[in-house]
Formats: C-alpha cells, structure tokens, sequence
C-alpha cells in the first residue's frame, strides 16, 4: 500500500482510493484466516458496490469504470457476479508488484538546483531526492537554535 503513489501515472485519484481499501480488507481477510485455498491462497473479497459509493460518496458508475480499469490492468479478477447480489474478486498482488516495478523506472523530467536545471531521471529516483531533501531541512531545523 505504501507503494500506491507510484500508480497514479495510470490510475485516478478514485481508482487509488479503491486499491487502498482492496488491500486493507484483502489484509484484514488474511489476517482472520478465512483464505480460499485456491489459487495462491489468495481470499476472495466481497465487494458490494452501494457499499463503496456510500464511503467514498461517489455514483454506481464511478465505482464500475475504477473496478473496470482495475480489471483491464489484472489487478483484481472477478470470481463470481449474480445479479442483484455481490461481486467478488480476487486480488492479484504479484501484478500490482509488477505495475510498481514498471512505474518506478518510469522517467521523469526533474527540474532541480539554483539553476532549476532540467533532468531527465526515474520515479523513484524523485521520490530519493525528495526524502533526502526532507531529512536534510528536518536536521538543519533541529539544530537550529529557537
């Protein structure tokens, strides 16, 4: 989940907000020990869109374009889908592991320096520069005097 940023080059806010709560109860499944023993021992989730519309305060079809995309990119698989009643899916981490790895390497046009030089560097590469940069101003303000 910590990870999740690195995917909005190819899925919306909403759609990140949906993986987020994918993995929350895929984690909180597999805590509890209720795991399908088919396929990878992944569980099956449960997710009932009226749900999701009424925490995220979103419409039916906001919730089916993001599970859709989620589809188109492998990284849930539907299980079952009956009408008028729950579908379920199956998170697939080893796709989203995958997605993460491609986007990091994903380049990017830095602009950095006092000359605000243009470079040309990977996702995660900006993501090093920003912490570096963050634990560089977090210890030059501690040691500074009140």
């Amino acid at each position: 989940m910590t990870n999740n940023f690195y995917l909005c080059n190819i899925l919306t806010d909403f759609q990140l907000k949906l993986l987020d709560l994918i993995q929350c109860l895929r984690e909180d499944i597999k805590k509890a020990e209720l795991k399908n023993p088919h396929r990878d021992n992944e569980p099956i989730l449960t997710l009932q869109y009226s749900y999701i519309v009424s925490l995220f305060e979103c419409s039916h079809a906001t919730v089916k374009i993001a599970l859709a995309r989620m589809e188109e990119l492998e990284l849930i698989t539907q299980v079952t889908k009956k009408y008028n009643q729950c579908t379920t899916y199956r998170y697939n981490p080893s796709v989203y592991a995958s997605l993460v790895r491609q986007e990091k390497r994903r380049k990017c046009t830095l602009t950095t320096g006092r000359k605000k030089q243009r470079e040309e560097v990977t996702a995660s590469k900006v993501v090093r520069y920003m912490k570096g940069k963050a634990i560089t101003k977090a210890e030059k303000l501690r040691k500074k005097p009140s």
